[in-house]
């Protein structure tokens, strides 16, 4: 083996032992049984039909609300005799080893160095949000994990994607359409694949026509999906009621949102302000970069765009119908890439500032690989009860399998 091989090969295998901790972490947090809300009953059902009947949906009728993509992972396990949580908590395991290995690898894609992009795996293993979305029945575990690896495959060693027919555009469209199907909020990433393509294909002949081609395939799977949810309900992406909350009510929880996605809820909003305020401006300090020097322009443009765009589309939904608060798990996908952007901020600095902030964002990783072991015996000890199951998922299979007492008797039974 030559020798120039092996320190990336040290690299890969530090970030896999990270992701191996992490998805450790996320088994502990996630025992005896994930914990289980409203939005997870209808993922654990539409897993048992899918497995049963090849059919997506609830005791109540076919699913639109939710993708199936979570379900559909589920389903295989489901089929070979795991509970249905059980078969989430195999999941999650996996999807949290695939995130961290995801945002190592994205890292160097947009051509960080090896030992940055440990950093950035560890920063992400250690968050709060993926310990915390890692221990309940959701779909943001697998959401994020397929998006870091999409947003590496779309960097391309910061060139950007060539749109030419190939194996690598062959599987950007694949991930596309498992992050569509996974989550209806990975339509806000399109305009970042999109733009790696354009700023990818700046030699290539006929770029508007060929970038307009790639932009019909990554929703061409996708489309015949959202045609079914507008036949069964009349919307692409299920049928839900307007929102309560004005813009403004909703544009508050964002600061709150955004700063627990690294820091556990549990401390204080203006500490965790106080954190992430300079991590914001080292991500912004990514743009100062000089071409090839910690990170690439087409990175930064494809990170942030992916970033900004997730956050302001899942905000401008919020405003518009009813979804769950701007809270850490919806924004935890914005974790790697955003990661990504304050090491390209950082790392290699030539002013005080980018040092200052550079130790700064070392010594929040510290704080966080701290804290963590906390965040996952938090989860492992919450309550794992269902409450306040709504009527339409609430029939004979649901709650009565996983209700309060079962769930004690196997906690008791550890």
């Amino acid at each position: 083996m030559p020798r120039s091989s092996l320190p990336g090969h040290r690299h890969a295998l530090v970030m896999l032992g990270a992701g191996a901790l992490a998805a450790s972490a996320v088994v502990f947090a996630a025992s005896p049984l994930p914990r289980i809300t409203p939005d997870s009953a209808s993922y654990l059902t539409g897993a048992e039909r899918l497995a049963a009947e090849g059919r997506f949906e609830s005791c109540a009728g076919l699913i639109t609300l939710f993708a199936p993509g979570y379900s559909t992972a589920l389903a295989p396990l489901v089929a070979v005799g795991l509970s249905a949580p059980d078969a989430a908590r195999v999941v999650n395991a996996l999807a949290t080893l695939a995130l961290v290995l995801g945002a190592g690898f994205l890292a160097r894609a947009a051509r960080l160095p090896g030992r940055v992009a440990i950093v950035v795996a560890l920063t992400v293993a250690v968050s709060y949000a993926t310990l915390r979305n890692g221990a309940l029945v959701w779909s943001e575990p697998l959401f994020c994990a397929i998006l870091a690896w999409l947003l590496a495959a779309t960097l391309d060693r910061g060139r950007g994607l060539d749109v030419r027919l190939s194996a690598r555009v062959l599987g950007v469209v694949a991930l596309t359409w498992a992050l569509l199907l996974t989550r209806h909020s990975g339509i806000f990433v399109l305009p970042a694949i999109v733009l790696a393509g354009w700023l990818g294909s700046a030699s290539t002949s006929r770029r508007p026509v060929r970038v307009g081609a790639l932009a019909l395939a990554l929703v061409a799977v996708p489309a015949l999906w959202w045609a079914r949810n507008i036949d069964v309900d009349g919307d692409p992406f299920g049928r839900r009621s307007e929102s309560r909350s004005s813009v403004l009510d909703v544009l508050e929880q964002l600061p709150d949102g955004l700063s627990s996605v690294a820091l556990p809820t549990a401390l204080p909003l203006a500490l965790r302000l106080a954190v992430a305020v300079p991590l914001v401006l080292a991500a912004a300090l990514a743009w100062r970069r000089r071409p090839g020097v910690g990170g690439s322009r087409a990175a930064v443009a494809v990170l942030t765009t992916a970033a900004v765009v997730y956050v302001l589309g899942v905000t401008a939904s919020a405003a518009q119908t009813v979804v769950d608060p701007i809270d850490t798990r919806l924004l935890s996908p914005v974790l790697a890439p955003v990661a990504v952007l304050v090491a390209i901020g950082v790392s290699a600095p030539r002013t005080r500032l980018e040092r200052v902030l550079g130790v700064f964002a070392l010594g929040v990783v510290v704080v966080t690989a701290l804290l963590a072991p906390g965040v996952a015996w938090r989860g492992h000890e919450a309550e794992r009860t269902l409450r306040n199951i709504p009527d339409d998922i609430s029939c004979a299979e649901w709650p009565s399998r996983y209700s309060g007492d079962a769930i004690r008797l196997l906690r008791d039974a550890r």
